[in-house]
């Protein structure tokens, strides 16, 4: 049977008076003896106090959380609220007082300057006597024609949920400020802000802020920089119709003009005529290119690059500053 000690026993109340024997054993193990401090240091005790939330800062912490809840869900109600259009619902013109809508399927030519909302994801300002046409209008499918005259339109809005149409040829906003012309079969597009894309068919130009881009029935130029040299601009425009016929060497003097004339900030120009005509990559474009956007370049790299390969050319994109369609950084553009 195990023994059950006396509860008057010494070891299990240190307040009686031990034994000799035990008096002894406690005597020589006092030194080991653990020594709680009745309160911690100052130092601990300021820590701690950091540490252990007061009940007010508990309730400020609360606080706090709420209101950030409260202002992530108005924040998202706003934002659905302004994405959001119902099918086929007119446009409001801004300078009839709000009264005068504009029906889908309908066409504008007004004598004097008109402004527009785009649906609540923007705003087009028509110059005099432009020729417009209301194609679409719904949530993320917007979409005009601009026949003839210039507008300047300012989106805030997803990729492609508003385009204009100019003949067979798309102009595709992806959350930017632009202006675009039409006259005798001429198109001028220049871009204020963000990213637009023009396309027709299965040609895709992407043009950035500060840049502009020609085009025709048929074809289009590749995106110049307004402040590049008339030199640089000449060779750049020339390229394309040369590209069209064997390379020669009238082609390699355009080549020699771009590397020549090119600035720094005429990097994305070298880039599109690069992905526009791959082969190129085996000119002197391509190391004039990796030096403007100090891109990490290698043989192996510059021969993939000429073949067309599609994960050698984004390498080059991904060293854009800014890249395309990141239409929720223009933040200007939303107001």
């Amino acid at each position: 049977m195990s023994h059950i000690p006396d509860k008057a026993d010494p070891l299990f109340d240190p307040r009686l008076p031990p034994d000799a024997e035990l008096a002894r054993l406690q005597q020589l193990l006092a030194p080991q003896r653990v020594r709680i401090p009745t309160e911690l240091p100052a130092a601990i005790q300021r820590v701690t106090h950091l540490k252990t939330p007061t009940r007010a800062r508990w309730r400020r912490s609360k606080q706090l959380a709420l209101a950030a809840a409260v202002l992530l869900t108005a924040f998202a109600t706003l934002l659905s609220y302004r994405l959001q259009w119902r099918t086929d619902a007119p446009w409001a013109i801004e300078d009839a007082g709000g009264s005068a809508l504009w029906p889908v399927g309908t066409a504008l030519q007004e004598p004097d300057a008109l402004t527009v909302r785009v649906a609540r994801i923007g705003q087009l300002k028509l110059a005099p006597s432009a020729q417009v046409r209301l194609l679409a209008s719904a949530t993320g499918g917007h979409r005009i024609a601009l026949d003839a005259g210039s507008l300047h339109a300012r989106i805030w809005a997803p990729p492609a949920w508003f385009a204009v149409q100019v003949g067979s040829a798309e102009i595709i906003d992806l959350g930017c400020e632009f202006t675009l012309a039409v006259q005798a079969g001429h198109s001028e597009l220049e871009v204020l802000n963000g990213w637009v894309a023009y396309r027709l068919g299965k040609k895709e130009v992407l043009v950035p802020a500060g840049y502009r881009l020609s085009f025709d029935a048929s074809t289009a130029t590749l995106p110049v920089r307004r402040g590049a040299s008339p030199a640089f601009a000449a060779a750049l425009a020339r390229l394309p119709a040369q590209m069209q016929r064997d390379p020669n060497t009238e082609t390699l003097q355009t080549i020699q003009a771009l590397v020549t004339h090119a600035g720094r900030e005429d990097a994305y120009s070298l880039l599109s005529v690069l992905t526009s005509y791959p082969t190129l990559a085996n000119s002197a474009l391509y190391p004039k290119l990796a030096s403007l956007l100090a891109m990490p370049s290698d043989a192996a790299h510059r021969r993939a690059w000429a073949t067309g390969d599609l994960r050698a050319i984004e390498r080059a994109w991904q060293q854009l500053p800014v890249q395309p369609k990141a239409w929720w950084r223009n933040w200007a553009d939303a107001w």
